[in-house]
Formats: C-alpha cells, structure tokens, sequence
C-alpha cells in the first residue's frame, strides 16, 4: 500500500508563515497609537494582514490530504474536512505528471482526474511516497495516462 500523506516540513512551513505574520499583525496592533501621522498605514495594513493570514490558512490546511493507494483502488482522506472519498481504477479517467523548473529545482506533481470530475494532485515537495505512486501508475495504468 502507498500511502501519499503531507510532509513534516509542509506543516512547519505554514506554522512559521503563521506564527511570523501573526507577530507582525500584533506588533502593528500595539504601535497603531503611537505612529502619529503614519497611523492611516497601520489601519490599512492590519485588514489586509488579517486577510492574506486567513487566506492562506484556509487554503493551504483545507486542501491537506492522505491518498492511499493499493489494489488499483484509491482512497483519499481529507483529515479538516473528515471527508473521505473512494475510487476505483474503471474511475480513474487520466492522470498526467507536471515537471516545472524552478529557481530552486524542480518541481513535480501527479494530477489524477477522475469520472466525477474532481482532480486530486499529489506533489513530490509536499508528500511522502511520490516515486512510489508515480512508479505504480506507470505501472497500472499508463493506457490513461495523458
């Protein structure tokens, strides 16, 4: 069984961005009363501050999921969202691999679409056991493949 869950250093990623704006938004808080002229900037940037913090929060811990794969069955589990849904490989309608490059490297991604129209995509970055799953569907189902 392949079990494709988000990396440590994703969780530790969007904990540091949190915990840095948050710090940011508090220390903008406390000196709003004595910016004097510059106070106008203080009240601007605070909503939007709060704004890009929530944003990303939401999108970046509602789109967290496990996939796990075996038997040419997929399950994939949103843990906030307590959803879980399942596939099977006559659902699966293709699936196509994306290599960008980067600054930093190169980044890869699985993209599985499936009958019922939802795309589940699966990154080397942010998950565990991407050689496997991109292995095992090269293996299982390259007729699909896109």
């Amino acid at each position: 069984m392949i079990v494709c869950k988000p990396k440590i250093n994703t969780y530790f990623s969007i904990a540091v961005f949190e915990v840095v704006a948050g710090g940011l938004l508090a220390f903008i808080y406390y000196q709003l009363p004595n910016m004097g002229q510059w106070k106008w900037l203080g009240r601007l940037l605070l909503p939007i501050l709060i704004g890009i913090m929530l944003a990303i929060l939401i999108k970046v811990i509602w789109s967290l999921k496990n996939v796990k794969v075996a038997k040419e069955r997929f399950e994939v589990f949103f843990p906030i969202r307590r959803k879980k849904l399942t596939y099977t490989g006559k659902n699966l309608q293709k699936w196509k691999e994306e290599t960008i490059k980067t600054a930093g490297g190169v980044y890869k991604e699985v993209t599985l679409i499936f009958d019922d129209g939802r795309k589940i995509s699966v990154s080397q970055q942010e998950h565990t056991d991407y050689a496997q799953l991109l292995k095992y569907m090269h293996q299982k189902f390259s007729k699909v493949k896109a």
